[in-house]
């Protein structure tokens, strides 16, 4: 429009390669049975001895893992008033974190809970 002539591209190189990157030859094949159980994962999932844990990191660790359910239940305690249902939901995860109750624990309850009333056989 201005004079210039837009300059022309090698399309056929550019073709070639996506034929050659796209080409029918190249599948996957998803019939190979496993011969055992490691040919089901790959090498980075397999797990390989581990170096030896400082003691820091093991110290750290079981500190957190105390320390984390009473700041979960004093963040409950702080949005209890501003937002009931996310407060309440967070002191009562912090709670059953700190007696190490868990799910399947909470389900045998109701299960018995059911089947002391005559709801479930």
């Amino acid at each position: 429009m201005f004079g210039r002539k837009p300059k022309e591209e090698n399309f056929s190189e550019s073709s070639e390669l996506s034929e050659g990157m796209l080409s029918p030859e190249t599948r996957l094949d998803l019939d190979i049975q496993p011969q055992n159980d490691l040919d089901l994962f790959p090498e980075s999932v397999i797990s390989r001895p581990q170096e030896p844990v400082p003691e820091v990191v093991t110290v750290i660790d079981k500190l957190s893992g105390i320390l984390s359910p009473y700041f979960i239940v004093i963040v409950g305690l702080y949005l209890y008033k501003e937002n009931f249902l996310i407060g309440f939901t967070l002191i009562t995860i912090g709670v059953f974190s700190l007696l190490k109750i868990s799910l399947k624990d909470v389900g045998r309850w109701i299960e018995g809970i059911l089947s002391f009333v005559g709801f479930k056989d």
